[in-house]
């Protein structure tokens, strides 16, 4: 009975032993009490390849009517501003008062050509009976004989005539073809988008196209492919269509046309400048138009290519109450850093401060807001050396101004390597580089890549929508 009682006891210590060890592995440790860790998976998610490409708002068909010296005095514009016109609409005639000379000229010259052929048939019958009257009286035989060279000749006379009315004719239908031209007409189905009256008066120092033509509901993106994109860009591709100056709004599109010859690079020649070839490229948009014009500047990101792969979501791993990036900093630290950055105007706005939980992944808060925090963070830990990449991504105008600022205080005495599409960002850097698919293509500060006219100057252009000063 004794042992069975020892036994027992000896099986409670060891169960009670193993216990406090099991306790003892999943307690927190000093210093990590109240912090829960949070994990992620894989996941399978779709990744595309993009090519970005700086494009101008477009017709996808238009006319030009220009006033043409040639043709005489422009008479009358058929056609206002805002006027819808189908094809074969009459839009401009001219007056010319030589044209109508020469028609007068070659009426005459017709009418004469006529009379003439009349006056030999009339020889012609005449000489007719004379040989009739002479076959009385010398034979059939010696009446032709004797007037077959006056008759010879008549014929000759008739055919010359004939080929004079002829050719009279022929001028008679390029002359008629030529007054037909007096009156321009549309070649398109649109609306009026202008009239010059200026440049139909001829008061323009530079040729302008009197009337403009368009359809409103049929627009394109047209930019340019660098050589090196051109194999990846083919018709059909999907794209999306953002513009600086229209914000917060993008646009469905398709590439509708790569072209298969360069663009002339005569000016980049002319100024002994490189730059990659470029080639013509055309996006037809779907769905609701922009609101804005022809001219505007847009971005077109071409998906090139689409693929699956698994990936690790970059904050599969959280620990809560993590200092800003110093766990030893205090909120004093924490408070000069935010104000520094500009981060602590909206984050004293907030329900409970700095103590306010922002959810997963700071879900409550803009992505200004959140790249400000980041900011924050960054400045508070105190890097020699700092990697921003895309920076001002996906905010509006004035939460960029914001960010702009912060950026000047976050750089201020340290070492920067910027990625961005949006320029703003680097516009004050030391040295730029473009990349084109890895290929470094340019290089130089923001005045000298403008002056070379070339990629970034188009993006520049494309970003801006107004003249760089």
């Amino acid at each position: 009975m004794k042992k069975v009682w020892i036994g027992i006891g000896i099986a409670v210590i060891v169960a009670l032993f193993v216990g406090i060890n099991i306790y003892r592995s999943a307690a927190p440790t000093s210093g990590s009490a109240g912090k829960e860790v949070q994990t992620g998976s894989v996941e399978e998610n779709e990744i595309s390849s993009t090519v970005m490409v700086p494009g101008t708002l477009k017709f996808s068909n238009e006319q030009y009517v220009f006033y043409e010296a040639d043709k005489g005095t422009l008479e009358d514009i058929k056609v206002k501003e805002g006027d819808k016109v189908k094809k074969g609409t009459a839009l401009v005639t001219y007056t010319n008062e030589q044209l109508s000379l020469e028609k007068e000229q070659n009426q005459l010259t017709s009418e004469s050509n006529r009379l003439q052929i009349d006056q030999i048939q009339e020889k012609l019958k005449a000489l007719d009976s004379k040989e009739r009257e002479l076959e009385k009286q010398v034979g059939k035989k010696e009446a032709e004989k004797q007037i077959e060279s006056e008759r010879t000749e008549l014929q000759m006379q008739k055919k010359t005539a004939e080929i004079e009315l002829k050719q009279t004719e022929l001028q008679r239908q390029s002359l008629a073809n030529r007054v037909s031209d007096l009156e321009v007409k549309s070649e398109i189905e649109g609306t009026v988008i202008s009239v010059n009256q200026e440049a139909a008066s001829k008061k323009s120092d530079i040729q302008e196209p009197v009337i403009h033509i368009g359809n409103p509901k049929d627009l394109v993106v047209s930019g340019k492919l660098s050589e090196y994109d051109t194999l990846k860009v083919k018709k059909g591709q999907k794209v999306t269509l953002t513009s600086d100056v229209i914000q917060g709004k993008t646009w469905k599109g398709t590439v509708s046309a790569v072209g298969l010859v360069p663009d002339q690079q005569e000016s980049a020649a002319a100024q002994g400048t490189e730059q990659a070839v470029q080639y013509p490229l055309q996006v037809k948009i779907k769905g609701n138009l922009p609101e804005g014009k022809p001219g505007f500047k847009f971005i077109m990101n071409i998906e090139t290519d689409k693929r699956k792969a698994n990936t690790l979501p970059s904050k599969a791993v959280k620990k809560e109450d993590d200092q800003f990036g110093r766990p030893n900093a205090s909120d004093e630290e924490v408070m000069k850093a935010s104000q520094a950055v500009g981060a602590d105007e909206f984050i004293s706005d907030l329900a409970e401060g700095y103590a306010t939980e922002v959810e997963e992944r700071g879900s409550v808060l803009s992505a200004g807001q959140r790249q400000l925090i980041s900011f924050a963070r960054a400045l508070l830990a105190d890097p020699a050396i700092i990697i921003l990449d895309e920076a001002t991504a996906s905010i509006d105008t004035e939460t960029e101004v914001k960010i702009q600022q912060a950026l000047k205080t976050l750089l201020k005495g340290r070492t920067a390597v910027m990625i961005a599409h949006r320029l703003s960002t680097i516009r004050d850097a030391d040295r730029i580089i473009v990349l084109d698919h890895g290929r470094k293509i340019e290089e130089g500060n923001h005045d000298q890549l403008l002056a070379k006219g070339g990629i970034y100057a188009g993006l520049v252009k494309a970003q801006y929508s107004t003249a760089i000063e």
